[in-house]
Protein backbone atom coordinates (compact mmCIF):
# COMPACT_ATOMS: atom_id res chain seq x y z
CA UNK A 1 0.00 0.00 0.00
CA UNK A 2 1.23 2.93 -1.12
CA UNK A 3 2.07 5.56 1.66
CA UNK A 4 1.57 9.28 1.32
CA UNK A 5 4.38 11.37 2.79
CA UNK A 6 3.69 14.74 3.11
CA UNK A 7 6.92 15.81 5.05
CA UNK A 8 5.71 19.73 5.86
CA UNK A 9 3.54 22.03 7.53
CA UNK A 10 1.60 23.64 4.95
CA UNK A 11 -1.33 26.12 5.18
CA UNK A 12 -4.58 25.65 3.49
CA UNK A 13 -7.63 28.12 3.66
CA UNK A 14 -6.63 29.18 6.86
CA UNK A 15 -6.40 25.51 8.22
CA UNK A 16 -3.00 23.69 9.07
CA UNK A 17 -2.79 20.56 6.87
CA UNK A 18 -1.36 18.14 9.28
CA UNK A 19 0.06 15.69 6.39
CA UNK A 20 3.39 17.15 7.49
CA UNK A 21 5.62 17.48 10.17
CA UNK A 22 6.40 13.65 10.05
CA UNK A 23 3.01 12.43 9.89
CA UNK A 24 2.67 9.72 7.71
CA UNK A 25 -0.83 8.72 5.87
CA UNK A 26 -1.59 5.50 4.28
CA UNK A 27 -4.07 5.25 2.02
CA UNK A 28 -6.55 3.58 3.98
CA UNK A 29 -5.64 6.71 6.55
CA UNK A 30 -6.33 9.41 3.76
CA UNK A 31 -9.27 8.36 2.68
CA UNK A 32 -11.03 9.01 6.40
CA UNK A 33 -9.94 12.45 5.98
CA UNK A 34 -12.42 14.87 4.10
CA UNK A 35 -11.91 15.03 0.37
CA UNK A 36 -10.45 18.55 0.51
CA UNK A 37 -7.52 17.41 2.70
CA UNK A 38 -7.14 14.17 0.29
CA UNK A 39 -6.58 16.35 -2.59
CA UNK A 40 -4.28 18.82 -1.09
CA UNK A 41 -2.14 16.16 0.20
CA UNK A 42 -2.08 14.09 -2.76
CA UNK A 43 -1.25 17.78 -4.94
CA UNK A 44 1.18 18.42 -2.34
CA UNK A 45 3.12 14.93 -2.26
CA UNK A 46 3.36 15.06 -6.56
CA UNK A 47 4.93 19.27 -5.84
CA UNK A 48 7.95 17.63 -3.93
CA UNK A 49 8.56 14.55 -5.50
CA UNK A 50 8.95 16.70 -8.77
CA UNK A 51 11.05 19.70 -6.87
CA UNK A 52 12.95 17.37 -5.34
CA UNK A 53 15.30 16.76 -8.55
CA UNK A 54 18.61 18.08 -8.67
CA UNK A 55 18.65 19.45 -12.24
CA UNK A 56 16.47 21.73 -14.11
CA UNK A 57 12.88 20.53 -14.81
CA UNK A 58 12.63 20.98 -18.46
CA UNK A 59 8.70 20.38 -19.16
CA UNK A 60 6.74 23.33 -19.28
CA UNK A 61 3.14 22.12 -18.62
CA UNK A 62 4.76 20.42 -15.73
CA UNK A 63 6.27 23.75 -14.49
CA UNK A 64 2.52 25.07 -14.75
CA UNK A 65 0.99 21.65 -13.26
CA UNK A 66 3.22 22.36 -10.09
CA UNK A 67 2.73 25.99 -9.80
CA UNK A 68 -0.97 25.11 -9.80
CA UNK A 69 -0.49 22.73 -6.70
CA UNK A 70 2.10 25.20 -4.93
CA UNK A 71 0.73 28.47 -5.46
CA UNK A 72 -2.59 27.68 -2.43
CA UNK A 73 0.94 27.58 -0.18
CA UNK A 74 2.49 31.05 -0.83
CA UNK A 75 1.05 32.32 2.30
CA UNK A 76 2.75 29.63 4.25
CA UNK A 77 5.48 29.58 6.94
CA UNK A 78 7.09 26.62 5.68
CA UNK A 79 10.44 26.51 4.17
CA UNK A 80 10.44 23.38 1.92
CA UNK A 81 7.18 24.49 0.25
CA UNK A 82 8.84 28.32 -0.26
CA UNK A 83 11.91 27.09 -1.83
CA UNK A 84 10.11 24.82 -4.03
CA UNK A 85 7.57 27.72 -5.33
CA UNK A 86 10.13 29.91 -5.44
CA UNK A 87 12.51 27.16 -7.94
CA UNK A 88 9.07 26.79 -10.18
CA UNK A 89 8.65 29.91 -10.57
CA UNK A 90 12.29 30.66 -11.50
CA UNK A 91 12.09 27.82 -14.25
CA UNK A 92 8.44 29.40 -15.60
CA UNK A 93 10.19 32.78 -15.96
CA UNK A 94 13.63 30.85 -17.81
CA UNK A 95 11.10 29.36 -19.94
CA UNK A 96 8.32 31.91 -20.67
CA UNK A 97 9.22 34.38 -23.51
CA UNK A 98 11.52 37.99 -23.07
CA UNK A 99 9.12 39.89 -24.84
CA UNK A 100 6.13 38.54 -22.52
CA UNK A 101 5.32 41.23 -19.85
CA UNK A 102 4.63 38.97 -16.83
CA UNK A 103 8.15 37.25 -17.08
CA UNK A 104 9.72 40.23 -14.29
CA UNK A 105 6.62 39.71 -12.46
CA UNK A 106 7.22 36.01 -12.51
CA UNK A 107 10.89 36.07 -11.20
CA UNK A 108 10.56 38.83 -8.36
CA UNK A 109 7.70 36.51 -7.34
CA UNK A 110 10.37 33.69 -6.68
CA UNK A 111 12.46 36.38 -5.02
CA UNK A 112 10.26 36.91 -2.84
CA UNK A 113 9.14 33.38 -1.72
CA UNK A 114 12.97 32.09 -1.81
CA UNK A 115 13.50 35.39 0.78
CA UNK A 116 10.45 34.15 2.43
CA UNK A 117 12.05 30.33 2.47
CA UNK A 118 14.92 31.68 4.56
CA UNK A 119 13.48 33.99 6.57
CA UNK A 120 11.38 30.95 7.98
CA UNK A 121 14.17 27.93 7.51
CA UNK A 122 14.63 26.30 10.58
CA UNK A 123 18.23 27.18 12.19
CA UNK A 124 18.58 23.34 13.68
CA UNK A 125 18.13 21.44 10.17
CA UNK A 126 19.62 24.25 7.63
CA UNK A 127 18.57 23.26 3.91
CA UNK A 128 21.16 23.38 1.52
CA UNK A 129 18.36 23.69 -1.30
CA UNK A 130 16.52 26.93 0.08
CA UNK A 131 19.98 28.51 -0.31
CA UNK A 132 21.04 27.52 -3.25
CA UNK A 133 17.43 27.95 -5.29
CA UNK A 134 17.37 31.71 -3.83
CA UNK A 135 21.42 32.18 -4.96
CA UNK A 136 20.03 31.29 -8.19
CA UNK A 137 17.17 33.71 -8.79
CA UNK A 138 19.50 36.78 -7.11
CA UNK A 139 22.11 35.57 -9.98
CA UNK A 140 19.31 35.63 -12.66
CA UNK A 141 17.21 38.47 -11.94
CA UNK A 142 21.25 40.34 -12.88
CA UNK A 143 19.93 39.98 -16.08
CA UNK A 144 17.33 42.40 -15.81
CA UNK A 145 18.19 45.00 -12.80
CA UNK A 146 21.64 46.06 -11.51
CA UNK A 147 24.28 43.67 -9.61
CA UNK A 148 23.83 44.88 -6.26
CA UNK A 149 22.30 41.91 -4.66
CA UNK A 150 25.06 39.88 -6.20
CA UNK A 151 26.92 39.71 -2.78
CA UNK A 152 23.53 38.49 -1.44
CA UNK A 153 23.87 35.56 -3.81
CA UNK A 154 27.29 34.80 -3.26
CA UNK A 155 26.68 34.59 0.50
CA UNK A 156 23.48 31.91 -0.03
CA UNK A 157 25.09 29.83 -2.83
CA UNK A 158 28.67 29.25 -0.71
CA UNK A 159 25.66 28.21 2.33
CA UNK A 160 24.55 26.12 -0.17
CA UNK A 161 27.86 24.17 -0.90
CA UNK A 162 29.08 23.94 2.55
CA UNK A 163 25.83 22.21 3.43
CA UNK A 164 25.77 20.54 0.38
CA UNK A 165 29.75 20.41 -1.16
CA UNK A 166 28.71 17.90 -4.13
CA UNK A 167 25.93 19.90 -5.46
CA UNK A 168 26.77 21.16 -9.14
CA UNK A 169 24.36 23.31 -10.07
CA UNK A 170 25.35 25.55 -6.76
CA UNK A 171 29.38 25.27 -7.88
CA UNK A 172 28.00 26.39 -11.37
CA UNK A 173 26.17 29.51 -9.71
CA UNK A 174 28.63 30.32 -7.84
CA UNK A 175 31.19 30.28 -11.00
CA UNK A 176 28.36 32.65 -12.53
CA UNK A 177 28.62 35.08 -9.63
CA UNK A 178 32.73 35.33 -9.94
CA UNK A 179 32.90 35.64 -14.12
CA UNK A 180 32.05 39.92 -13.82
CA UNK A 181 34.48 39.89 -10.80
CA UNK A 182 36.85 38.10 -12.67
CA UNK A 183 36.99 39.89 -15.41
CA UNK A 184 37.20 44.03 -13.21
CA UNK A 185 39.59 42.62 -10.58
CA UNK A 186 41.15 38.97 -10.97
CA UNK A 187 39.10 38.48 -7.53
CA UNK A 188 38.95 35.05 -8.54
CA UNK A 189 42.88 34.25 -7.49
CA UNK A 190 42.19 34.98 -4.19
CA UNK A 191 39.16 32.35 -3.59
Amino acid sequence: MQNFISQKCVYFGGTTLAAAASLALTDKDLKKQPLWYQTAVRKLSFAIKYTNRKGFLDDVILLENLREKLAPYSDSTNADILWRYARVLLEIGLWTSSADKNRMKTFLEAEKMAEKAVQYENPHDPNADIHKWYGIILVKLTDFRSSKKLDEAKKHLERAIQLDPKDARSWEYLGLYFIPICIISHECLHY
